[in-house]
This record gives structure tokens, sequence and C-alpha cells, in this order.
């Protein structure tokens, strides 16, 4: 017996009544009939993961993030880089305690969110550039800011791979008691098309603000693949003979 179909808010075409997922809302979503069951694609498009932190192909989120189509130069030199380095500042408490300091995401996708839209501060290799100068290059434009030289070697807390796929890699650094103040920052900015297939174009700062972070709500807030540079940075700092 065939199922009876009702059509989702916003769409004329209906979808399966018995299925448990929900509306297909956001911008490249069609659904298309193949029998009873409805086939669902995504529109091939090109979003900067620094701002977006989208995952192509999923399809239980409400919204699309902002999608940045690409320049005349990226259509030439092909797809964007997969891989990102970044830096993990951190500073110890007079009680022993700790805190890192992470990026909230800029623009409107981002406004509201907290959790999953704090970043640590990075971004995209150069060609050939090094991944730790890669690191400190991107911590220092993003806050606007020389970076304070480092009281000792910079801790190496190793790579994850994000949902979209993108490689990360993450250094962190121990910022100085007497270290530039961080209340405001005057960093990058990208253009972005908003709303999404609008045709309008903004310019939003890469990140918008900066917080120092006890370590249980930075894994909290931070991008879920990312958490684990927080602890790395526990253990590494735990291990014998730590400074």
């Amino acid at each position: 017996m065939r199922r009876k179909l009702r059509a989702a808010p916003g769409l004329t075409t209906p979808i399966d009544a018995d299925r448990e997922d929900p509306p297909l809302y956001g911008s490249g979503l069609r659904p298309q009939m193949l029998g009873d069951e409805p086939k669902r694609t995504l529109d091939p498009v090109h979003v900067r993961e620094d701002i977006s932190c989208a995952v192509a192909g999923r399809f239980d989120e409400p919204l699309q993030p902002p999608v940045v189509r690409p320049t005349a130069k990226e259509r030439e030199t092909g797809p964007m880089p997969t891989t990102s380095a970044g830096l993990l500042p951190y500073r110890r408490l007079p009680d022993g305690g700790l805190e890192v300091l992470l990026g909230h995401m800029g623009g409107p996708f981002w406004a509201r969110k907290d959790e999953g839209a704090w970043t640590l501060l990075k971004g995209e290799l150069d060609p050939d550039e090094e991944p730790h100068a890669a690191a400190l290059r991107e911590a220092s434009e993003e806050l606007g800011i020389e970076l304070p030289p480092p009281s000792a070697p910079d801790i190496e807390l190793g790579e994850v791979r994000q949902r979209s796929g993108k490689k990360v890699f993450a250094w962190a650094r121990e910022w100085p008691q007497d270290g530039p103040a961080l209340e405001q920052i005057a960093g990058n900015t990208v253009e972005i098309e908003w709303p999404p297939r609008s045709g309008r174009r903004i310019e939003v700062p890469e990140i918008d603000r900066v917080a120092w972070l006890a370590p249980d709500d930075a894994r909290r807030l931070a991008v879920s693949a990312q958490a684990a540079f927080v602890d790395r940075l526990e253990e590494a700092l735990a291990a014998p003979g730590a400074s």
C-alpha cells in the first residue's frame, strides 16, 4: 500500500510522512521523488570552512551557512586548500587553573550561536608555507597584533580532521602575564554572500571577539574536532618535566 505523502512547510513537493527527517530548509536542497521515497541532493557549492564549518551532505541542520562562491583566481587555480594551522594561546591562573584563548566566528550566521561557533586562531597555509609559521601568522592577523615572544618553545598539539574534511595543525603558546590586552581585536575580514543565494555580498570579520575559557567550556564551545587540542594541551602540561 502506498504511503500517504504530505508537503513540508515552504515546499510544494510532498515528502514521505513516515520519515523522521525534518523538513528541508536552506539553500541548495531539493527533493526528487523516486517511487515512494524522496532522494535528496545537494547543489554543488563552495563553502569556506573557516567561516561556515558546514558539513556537506548533512540534512539535519535547519539553515545552510553562508556560501562563499569561488573567485576568478580560485576557478583558475582549482579547489581551495584543505589544510589549516593555528595557535592556541593559554595562561595559568594564580589558583593553578588553566584558561585557553578561542575566537568566536564572525558573520550573521554565527552571531547568535555559541556551541560549535568558537575556534582556535587559525587559517589556511600559503603556498610552500611551513605549518608552524602559518599558525603564528594567522594568530597575529586574526588578533590584529604582534604576538608576544614565547617564554618557552611552543607546544605541538598535532593535527585533527574536521567534519568538513579539512586538516588542522595546532600549537599552543603560553601568554605572558604582561601580554597585550585582548578586549578589542582588529583582525582579518572576508567577503561572503548573505543571505545565501541572494547575490548580495557583505564583508564580515573572520573572528568577531575572543575570550579566555576554562578547558571544559572550551571543549563545549569549540568546533567539535578542536576539543582534542584542549585535551592534548592539558596532557602536555601535566606530563613529568613540563614547565
